[in-house]
């Protein structure tokens, strides 16, 4: 019972984790055919600015370097913080959904000193974003890692999982899938660590989405790979209240411990 519990939990983990269609920002370098001449900020062509959206890493953006966020929650809300010379010069939110697209272009207006954000053309492309490669290789490592999985093999599992999360830092569901990994492995601290990194992802979505159940949901399980049954429990409670007609928040928790406790005999069927 436990098994097919389990094995049932990871292809959940695995399907949901291509559920999630990906956002990207690609941002222009800055133009050097165009006139500064209504610019009162401050800026001029040789200025640098750091552009950074929710707290990923920051980018350098001048008239020879552009940039690219990729993997962006397209449900939730995002804000973009831009600096020059290490000053405060713009910050704002936005979303996929008021824009309508999942691709949207960022560029400096420079006559009006301006930051601009649309969807971008269908010509545009980033100038060094490789997205196409990029999600064709998740495709195939995460696939790569389900079938080991699948096969018991979890030292080539946990491999594959890493590659993606290296690609893809805020994918939380491969997270929860190395953590499996590595339990089985009996590698415990490391496997709560990816644990404790998804759950990190799945309550900063939240915030952002509250509507989103899935985002709640997926809490509950984490939080039971972590041992931390009283929390889980705590949450199962608001999703049944808050999502009464969602199946996933009528699962009785001790199913969920059950699966915890099968996680646990590492290496054992």
């Amino acid at each position: 019972m436990m098994k097919v519990l389990f094995t049932s939990l990871m292809l959940l983990v695995l399907v949901t984790a291509t559920a999630f269609a990906d956002g990207t920002v690609c941002v222009d370098a800055v133009s050097t055919n165009g006139s500064w001449e209504g610019n009162n900020t401050g800026a001029t062509p040789a200025s640098m600015f750091k552009v950074q959206i929710d707290d990923l890493p920051s980018q350098t953006i001048s008239t020879n370097s552009s940039g690219a966020f990729t993997n962006l929650n397209v449900n939730a809300k995002h804000i973009i913080k831009i600096t020059i010379n290490d000053k405060p010069y713009a910050s704002f939110w936005f979303s996929f959904k008021d824009k309508g697209s999942d691709h949207l272009r960022l560029w400096y207006k420079e006559f009006y000193g301006t930051w601009q954000l649309w969807q971008s053309g269908s010509k545009h492309k980033c100038e060094y974003l490789k997205k196409e490669q990029v999600a064709k290789e998740i495709s195939t490592e995460m696939q790569k890692a389900s079938k080991a999985f699948k096969t018991k093999d979890y030292s080539t599992a946990e491999s594959h999982f890493k590659t993606v999360v290296n690609l893809k830092p805020y994918f939380a569901e491969c997270w929860v899938g190395l953590g499996m990994c590595l339990a089985k492995q009996g590698k415990n601290d490391e496997a709560k660590r990816a644990f404790e990194k998804a759950l990190s992802i799945h309550q900063k979505r939240y915030k952002q989405s509250p509507k989103d159940y899935n985002e709640l949901w997926q809490q509950v399980i984490v939080l039971i790979f972590l041992n931390r049954k009283s929390e889980a429990d705590t949450i199962l409670k608001i999703g049944i209240k808050k999502f009464p007609d969602r199946p996933e928040f009528k699962e009785s928790m001790k199913k969920l411990i059950d699966v915890r406790a099968f996680l646990n005999k590492n290496g054992e069927e």
